[in-house]
C-alpha cells in the first residue's frame, strides 16, 4: 500500500527480527553449553539477551541511519517478528505443566 521504500523497510523490519533472533539461539543454544551448570546457562542467556538487544539497536540506526528507511512500517515488521517468535512457543509453554 505504500509503496517500493515502505516494502523495503518492513523487510528490512523482518530482517533484522530473523537476524537478532537466530544470534540469540545461536549463541544461547550452541552445542557446547550441553551439560554445564544451571547458573552458567542462566547467565548464557542473560548475555545473549543483552547481546540481542544490542545488535538489535545497532541494526536499527544502520537501517535509520545509513539506509534511510520509514521507521514506522519497519518497526512494526520487527515487533510482529518477535510475536511471531512468542507464540511459536506457547504450545510448548502450554505442554510445561504437565
Amino acid at each position: 500500500m505504500g509503496g517500493a521504500a515502505t516494502a523495503w523497510a518492513a523487510a528490512t523490519g523482518g530482517i533484522i527480527s530473523l537476524i537478532a533472533t537466530a544470534w540469540f539461539a545461536l549463541r544461547v543454544f550452541s552445542g557446547q553449553r550441553r551439560g554445564r551448570p544451571a547458573k552458567a546457562m542462566m547467565r548464557g542467556f542473560y548475555v545473549g539477551e543483552v547481546q540481542k538487544i544490542l545488535l538489535t539497536v545497532a541494526l536499527f540506526v544502520i537501517a535509520i541511519a545509513w539506509l534511510r528507511l520509514e521507521f514506522l512500517p519497519m518497526f512494526l515488521t520487527y515487533m510482529a517478528g518477535l510475536m511471531a517468535f512468542w507464540l511459536a512457543l506457547l504450545p510448548v509453554m502450554a505442554g510445561a505443566n504437565e
